[in-house]
């Protein structure tokens, strides 16, 4: 259970970072260049692990599977978090 709450909470912990950003910055502040900013970061890590991905699946190693795992779950999340952030910048 305690593994699993901590999963949950790393989502929740992601997902207020989008709240975060729609309802501080954009709403209240109006700040897109912060929002553009933490756009253009998000864009870099995903062609990062994208890299590293493809670096680890060209090595022949069953220990980097777990690696690969891990860093295509962080792929997916990140893919979403662009996503949202193209939402909030229209």
């Amino acid at each position: 259970q305690g593994n699993h709450q901590r999963k949950y909470s790393k989502r929740n912990n992601g997902g207020w970072d989008i709240v975060f950003c729609r309802c501080v910055l954009k709403d209240r502040f109006n700040d897109t260049s912060s929002i553009k900013g933490l756009y253009n970061e998000v864009v870099k890590t995903i062609k990062k692990i994208g890299d590293n991905i493809d670096e680890l699946e060209n090595e022949v190693c069953s220990l980097d599977k777990e690696a690969i795992k891990k860093s295509q779950n962080c792929l997916k999340y990140l893919t979403r978090c662009k996503s949202e952030l193209e939402k909030i910048m229209k």
